[in-house]
């Protein structure tokens, strides 16, 4: 049951902010102005630097894990058999069936040049 009285007080709690950010002063109403605070606040700048510095640094662990990752597979594997590197099975279609595809196209064009 407190979970539920939790979960309540949290709704509640979101309601009242929903509400309050709504409230206008002068022309724009607080959620604008906390927005735009935010958005030239002096303090934001360093925090918007250490992100892009976490983005960058998670980019470039996942690159390398992928490619250790790749070249354990290839090591494992034969590596004409590693992904991107597969030869694509080719079909060889029988003699007689080729014959008779030769056969249906020169009667086509025999019959194209006897309209003309």
């Amino acid at each position: 049951m407190s979970h539920l009285g939790f979960v309540l007080k949290v709704f509640i709690a979101t309601v009242l902010v929903v509400l309050i950010m709504q409230i206008k002063i002068g022309e724009e109403t607080v959620e604008n102005h906390t927005h735009f605070f935010l958005k030239t606040s002096s303090i934001l700048e360093p925090l918007n630097e250490v992100a892009q510095g976490g983005a960058a640094l998670f980019r470039s662990t996942y690159k390398g894990a992928i490619k250790t990752f790749d070249s354990l597979i290839t090591q494992k594997f034969r590596s004409d058999n590693s992904p991107g590197k597969r030869d694509i099975v080719k079909v060889k279609r029988s003699q007689k069936y080729e014959k008779e595809q030769e056969l249906k196209s020169q009667a086509q064009e025999n019959q194209d040049y006897e309209m003309e």
